[in-house]
C-alpha cells in the first residue's frame, strides 16, 4: 500500500500549473459577450504553497493509515482474520493422553487452544467461531468481539454420532473471509483428524475452498490441529439406520456400523432394543484395530411401541478378560445409539365378495362330499384372499401384517363409507349400479385403488358391459370366458420392458422384490385355469404374466389413483396358488403397489454430468 505515495505528485503538478487572470474593470460596453480564452500556463513556483504542503500531508496521512504500518519492536500480533472451527463428534470425547490425564478430552484441550487464540484478537483483527458436528453451525460471525465466541465455545458439547462436515465448515469459514485482502486471514481446525469427520464432500464446499485459496494465495492460511489421542482403545458406534419401512408383523433389518479406534483386537456384542426390551438375537464378533464392520440386526415389530425409538448399544463380551475390555474403553459414550423406529400405519382393505353361492367358486373341503357341503364351512377366494393379507388376525393373534380387512357382500356396499378404506376389492362382482360406479370412480380419482378379481364365477357379458364399457372405464380389460390350460402355466420372471401385441409390460417393483430368490419363488406358481383378456384400454400395463404370454395382472392409472385386474382366482381348484409359500408375500407386494408403498421417491441430492453447481440459496430459488 506504500505505493500510493506515488499520488503526492498529482496536487504538485496541479499547483505548479498558472491561469492568466484579467484585471476586473467595471464600464458599460457588449463587449463582455466577447469570446476570449484563458490559457493554462506553467509556472517555475507552485502556486499557494501553503495549502500545497496541507493537501500533500492529508495524502501522505491516509496512505500511512491503509498501509497498516507496524512497528519491528512491537509486540502486538498482525492483524489479521482468524476463523476458528471446532469437530465436535463423538470421538472428541476420548481422552488426549489416557497415561496422563483420562479427564483431559480433546474437546477441553480444543477449548483451552481456542480461547488462547481468540484472547489475542484485538482491533483491527477480527475472529469467528464455527462448530463441526452432524451439522456445520456458525457460533460467531466474523466480528472484533472475541468475547461473543470464547462465551459460545463453553456451550459447545459434543453430538451423537459421527461429526462428518469438516469439509462444510471449511467452506463456511471461506465464504466468511473471501473478497478479504488487506490482512491475513488463517482457518484452524481442531479436530481428532479421525476419517468419519471428512465424510461429506460435496462438490460445491470444494470448489469454493479452491477458489478462495486461489484468489487469497499466501494471505489464506489453512492449519489443522490433530488432538488424536495416542493409543487408546475404543470401541464406537459410528452409525445406525432402519433399512426400509416397520411393517407390524414384519421382519426389519436394523445396519449398524461399528469400529474399532484403538490398537488391539477387540470383542464387542451388538444388540438391540425395542421399547426397553431386548431382542433375542445379539451379534458377537472381533475387529482388527482400524476395522469397521455393517451388524445387520433383525427385529419384528409385532405390535405398536409406545415409544417409537429403538436403542442400539455396543455391549463387551462376558468371560475372561471383561472387566479389562470395559476398563481399556475410552469413551463409552458412542456405546449407544437411539433411533426412531415408527411402524407404518394401518391400511384398511375392504374385499367385496360377488362370488355365486351356487357357483363353482365355492370349493368343497378335504374328506366332504359336494351334496352335503355347507356355506358357512365352503372356502371360496374371497375368504382365501381375507386369510391372506392378515392371518395372525384370522388366527386371533395379538399381531399383524398391518392390513386391515373387512368383507362383506356385493348387496352391502352401499351401506359403507369408502373414504376410510385405502383399496377395495371386487371379488368375482360381474356388475355394479351406476350409483356404485360412480362412488368408486371417485373413490379412485382421489388417490385410492381398486383391485378386480376376476375368477370362475363372474359373468364375462355382464363385466364388459358395466365396468369395461365407455370413454372412461374403471376396469383396463375386457374379460372373456375361462381358459383351461393343459399343461398348466407358471409366473414368468421378466424384469426387461416390452410390449406384448401393442401393450407395455411394465414389471415395475411387483418382479424386481423377488429378484433375491429367498424371499420366494414365482415359478412354482402354476394354474391351469385363466381367464381370457378379449381387448385393453389405450393405458393398460402389464405387471405380471405367465410363461405362455397370457397377462396375469394389468393395471391402469385413474387420476391420482390405479385400477388393477387379476385373471387368476385364489380358489384351489384353479392353480396352486393359495398352497404356496409365495402367495402372501406376492398378494402383500400387490396391496404395496396398489396403495403407494412401492413408488420410487426423489432424490436429495442432484448428480451433475457436468462441472457445474447448482446452489439452492441462491435469491432465485428463495
Amino acid at each position: 500500500m506504500l505505493i500510493g505515495f506515488a499520488a503526492l505528485a498529482v496536487p504538485v503538478i496541479f499547483h505548479f500549473i498558472a491561469r492568466h487572470k484579467f484585471p476586473i474593470r467595471d464600464f458599460p460596453s457588449l463587449m463582455l459577450l466577447r469570446k476570449r480564452e484563458r490559457p493554462n500556463a506553467l509556472s517555475w513556483r507552485p502556486i499557494d504553497l501553503f495549502q500545497l504542503l496541507l493537501r500533500l500531508a492529508v495524502l501522505a496521512i491516509l496512505v500511512l493509515a491503509m498501509a497498516r504500518g507496524f512497528s519491528p519492536e512491537s509486540k502486538e500480533p498482525a492483524p489479521r482474520n482468524l476463523v476458528i472451527i471446532l469437530d465436535t463428534s463423538t470421538s472428541m470425547n476420548l481422552p488426549t493422553d489416557p497415561a496422563a490425564d483420562k479427564d483431559l478430552s480433546s474437546l477441553k484441550l480444543a477449548r483451552q487452544k481456542a480461547k488462547e487464540m481468540l484472547r489475542e484478537i484485538k482491533l483491527p483483527s477480527r475472529c469467528a467461531l464455527v462448530a463441526a458436528g452432524t451439522e456445520a453451525k456458525i457460533l460467531s460471525p466474523l466480528g472484533n468481539a472475541p468475547t461473543k465466541a470464547i462465551a459460545e465455545l463453553d456451550k459447545i458439547e459434543t453430538g451423537a454420532g459421527a461429526g462428518d462436515n469438516l469439509v462444510r465448515a471449511i467452506a463456511l469459514g471461506a465464504e466468511m473471509i473471501r473478497g478479504l485482502r488487506e490482512v491475513r486471514s488463517q482457518i484452524v481446525i481442531f479436530t481428532d483428524g479421525r476419517a468419519h469427520s471428512f465424510g461429506k464432500r460435496h462438490p460445491r464446499d470444494l470448489r469454493e475452498i479452491a477458489e478462495l485459496k486461489q484468489q487469497l494465495g499466501d494471505h489464506l492460511d489453512i492449519v489443522m490441529v490433530d488432538l488424536a489421542q495416542g493409543g487408546a482403545e475404543n470401541l464406537a458406534i459410528i452409525q445406525s439406520a432402519v433399512k426400509g419401512r416397520v411393517r407390524l408383523g414384519r421382519d426389519t433389518h436394523v445396519m449398524t456400523r461399528v469400529k474399532n479406534y484403538g490398537t488391539n483386537t477387540s470383542l464387542a456384542r451388538v444388540e438391540l432394543s425395542l421399547a426397553g426390551e431386548k431382542e433375542p438375537m445379539g451379534r458377537e464378533f472381533s475387529l482388527l484395530p482400524g476395522a469397521e464392520a455393517v451388524v445387520d440386526l433383525t427385529a419384528r415389530a409385532e405390535r405398536r411401541l409406545p415409544q417409537p425409538f429403538a436403542e442400539v448399544s455396543l455391549q463387551l463380551p462376558e468371560g475372561e478378560g471383561a472387566a479389562i475390555r470395559k476398563m481399556n474403553d475410552a469413551n463409552s459414550a458412542d456405546n449407544r445409539f437411539d433411533l426412531p423406529f415408527i411402524t407404518e400405519q394401518v391400511r384398511r382393505i375392504l374385499i367385496v365378495d360377488g362370488t355365486d353361492a351356487a357357483g363353482s367358486g365355492l370349493t368343497v373341503l378335504p374328506g366332504q362330499e359336494p351334496g352335503k357341503v355347507d356355506l358357512d364351512d365352503t372356502i371360496n377366494g374371497s375368504r382365501i384372499l381375507e386369510f391372506v393379507l392378515n392371518p395372525s388376525r384370522e388366527l386371533g393373534l395379538a399381531y399383524g401384517t398391518g392390513l386391515r380387512t373387512t368383507r362383506i357382500l356385493l348387496e352391502e356396499l352401499g351401506n359403507e363409507t369408502l373414504s376410510k378404506y385405502d383399496l377395495v376389492i371386487l371379488y368375482d362382482v360381474s356388475e355394479l349400479s351406476d350409483e356404485r360406479k360412480v362412488d368408486l370412480h371417485t373413490f379412485v380419482k382421489e388417490g385410492r385403488s381398486l383391485l378386480l378379481v376376476c375368477s370362475a364365477s363372474l359373468n364375462a357379458l355382464n363385466f364388459n358391459n358395466k365396468l369395461a364399457a365407455g370413454d372412461d372405464p374403471l376396469s383396463p380389460v375386457q374379460i372373456d370366458n375361462d381358459l383351461k390350460l393343459d399343461p398348466g402355466s407358471v409366473i414368468l420372471f421378466d424384469t426387461k420392458r416390452h410390449d406384448i401385441e401393442g401393450i407395455p409390460y411394465v414389471p415395475h417393483a411387483l418382479v424386481s422384490h423377488f429378484l433375491n430368490l429367498r424371499s420366494g419363488d414365482l415359478s412354482l406358481v402354476s394354474f391351469n385355469t385363466l381367464r381370457g383378456v378379449r381387448g385393453f384400454s389405450k393405458d393398460a400395463r402389464i405387471l405380471l404374466r405367465d410363461d405362455q404370454n397370457h397377462p396375469l395382472i394389468i393395471d391402469r392409472p385413474l387420476g391420482d389413483g390405479v385400477v388393477a385386474v387379476t385373471t387368476f382366482g385364489m380358489e384351489l381348484g384353479r392353480g396352486n396358488l393359495a398352497m404356496s409359500r409365495v402367495f402372501p408375500l406376492l398378494a402383500w407386494t400387490l396391496v404395496d403397489h396398489l396403495t403407494g408403498q412401492l413408488k420410487v421417491k426423489p432424490s436429495f441430492s442432484l448428480t451433475a454430468l457436468r462441472a457445474v453447481s447448482l446452489d439452492v440459496s441462491e435469491p432465485g430459488f428463495a
